[in-house]
């Protein structure tokens, strides 16, 4: 978390320099939004259930992440948006697995902008959908078990950062999100094996207000 925050501060504080007037107020409408990022962290765990005990996780490779989203201002600090999230999963060293483990997510994501009519907007949010988990690069080690299969579980999501807005349609964010799935039941090998997802990822985007 230390290591996070000192990442954040000199990206909002940059935010805060820019700002030098406030923005007029806005009309509710529909926006769009395209995110880039990267993770921070993002851990892949895989546990065995009856007859096989065996399991194993690991930590994913700095990856790129990327959101499109279309979604409705209602000019009152509050928004509302259905998202696509694709987080790349290329794993490194670990315990017991090996391979990849992408991850697609269809989020509908609520915001709350705190200051919304001014040109400094930090903003927090929440967000539930489904995640559509892929094990099919998945590979326990010992005993050497090849996992298939993509399942889709629900997950969930907490976001925060800052807003720049750039004019009366435009508004630049940076922030932080933290994704987790529930358990993805893969069968393999005979047995039953239970896949989950976490990633935190620090993006930056683009919104456009109609």
């Amino acid at each position: 978390m230390r290591n996070i925050t000192k990442t954040l501060i000199p990206a909002f504080a940059l935010f805060a320099v820019l700002s030098a007037t406030h923005a007029s107020a806005q009309d509710a409408g529909p926006y769009l939004r395209g995110a880039l990022g990267t993770t921070l962290q993002s851990d892949v765990s895989v546990r065995g259930t009856a007859p096989s005990t065996v399991r194993g996780s690991a930590k994913t490779k700095a990856a790129l992440s990327a959101d499109l989203a279309i979604g409705y201002d209602f000019a009152n600090g509050f928004r509302l948006e259905g998202a696509y999230s694709r987080i790349n999963g290329d794993l490194r060293s670990g315990r017991n697995l090996v391979g990849k483990a992408p991850l697609n997510a269809f989020m509908v994501n609520g915001y709350y902008d705190f200051n919304h009519e001014g040109q400094i907007q930090p903003y927090l949010g929440v967000g539930v959908g489904l995640t559509n988990v892929n094990a099919k690069s998945l590979r326990l080690v010992d005993p050497a078990v090849q996992l298939t299969g993509n399942k889709q579980v629900a997950a969930w999501q907490f976001m925060g950062g800052i807003g720049y807005q750039v004019n009366d349609n435009l508004v630049i964010d940076g922030g932080i999100r933290v994704l987790q799935s529930g358990n993805a039941k893969i069968r393999a090998a005979g047995s039953d094996f239970r896949l989950k997802r976490e990633a935190t990822t620090l993006q930056v985007g683009v919104r456009y207000k109609f």
